[in-house]
């Protein structure tokens, strides 16, 4: 009775031993991520192994970091070069040191999140196609950040650039630029862009450059900085959210030389100490706003249109909680269109100058 029992365990656990084994060679374990570190020891080439300190080009898998070195800054250059990392960091920890990275003539990079200029006193610049008839492109399914605690700089020209969350300027202390400078040029957020989180921030549209958003801020948290500026014609900012110029922070926005802008609601001097300044000046300048706009929420607002700039909206107000608003109206051909009310001085007291 004894033998047949033991029988039957022992067959019981070869079974689950076989079991266990098969589950083990299906089973897909994720992969680590390596910490990759570009060296440019030998050429500018991004897929030369001798210049990375793993001596393997980087994968989706990897965790990429571009400082400073004594050899080349890296390239991806021409048709066909497509580069893979996972996140992608531009001038991480060097004081003092640019670190430089380009993309260019057709080259593309397909990241998961990307960094330019991450710790106090790191500077990152990237450039994505400043030269080269083809379109060069970085791609991230995630967030970039353009300055995180140090300083960095996003260049576009002939080319294209989309993440998720877009942040220009993001820790107390940090500087972020961004300028897109070609009518190839363009910048698509998928989820909200901020200009000046906590730190300071430019953005610079000119050329028939365009970038895409949702809710948007200029000037987000207190102490921030935050500046944006549409010029030219075929430059353009389309926002499908909500854009607010100084949040709590101090935004400013420029609309200039036939420049357009477009979003669902506006706030200029949203929060309590915030300022917003925004200015649309001269023929074929405009600001569209589908919905409300208001000037002078709980904070300080102040909007300028001028020489033939036009802003349209449904609903208009100046002044409409316990903040200060005013709006001049100047030049022949200038325009303030609310397809709805229009309240100048609602909770405090609010100003239009038609001149």
């Amino acid at each position: 009775m004894n033998k047949n029992k033991n029988a039957a365990r022992k067959a019981v656990s070869l079974r689950l031993m076989a079991l266990t084994t098969t589950a083990l060679v299906g089973l897909t374990l994720p992969v680590a991520a390596h910490a990759q570190e570009w060296t440019g020891a030998t050429s500018s080439n991004w897929f030369n192994t001798g210049n990375w300190s793993t001596g393997q080009v980087p994968t989706a898998a990897d965790d990429v970091t571009i400082e400073h070195t004594s050899g080349q800054s890296p390239r991806i250059s021409g048709v066909g070069n497509n580069a893979t990392a996972k996140t992608v960091t531009v001038g991480d920890i060097n004081t003092g040191d640019l670190a430089d990275f380009t993309i260019q003539d057709g080259g593309t990079l397909t990241s998961t999140s990307g960094v330019i200029g991450n710790l106090a006193g790191a500077e990152g610049n990237v450039a994505v196609g400043p030269n080269g008839a083809n379109l060069a492109k970085w791609t991230n399914s995630g967030t970039l950040v353009i300055g995180n605690a140090g300083s960095g700089v996003l260049s576009i020209g002939n080319g294209e650039v989309t993440n998720t969350d877009g942040t220009i300027g993001a820790l107390a202390g940090s500087n972020g630029y961004v300028g897109l400078s070609s009518a190839n040029a363009l910048w698509t957020n998928h989820g909200d862009l901020t200009v000046g989180d906590s730190g300071s921030g430019t953005l610079q549209i000119f050329n028939g450059g365009k970038v895409i958003s949702a809710h948007s801020y200029i000037g987000r948290n207190a102490g921030s900085d935050g500046a944006v500026t549409v010029s030219g014609a075929g430059s353009e900012w389309n926002g499908t959210g909500v854009l607010t110029v100084g949040d709590s922070g101090t935004g400013t926005f420029n609309i200039l030389n036939g420049g357009a802008a477009s979003h669902y609601r506006g706030f200029i001097g949203f929060g309590s100490g915030s300022n917003g300044l925004v200015t649309v000046d001269g023929a074929g300048s405009s600001w569209t706003i589908a919905d409300f706009l208001r000037v002078g929420a709980t904070g300080n607002g102040s909007l300028t249109i001028s020489n033939g700039g036009k802003v349209d909206n449904a609903e208009g107000s100046i002044s409409a909680g316990s903040g200060s608003g005013t709006v001049t109206v100047t030049g022949a051909g200038s325009t303030w269109t609310n397809n709805g009310d229009l309240t100048v001085g609602y909770v405090n007291s609010g100003s239009l100058d038609i001149a």
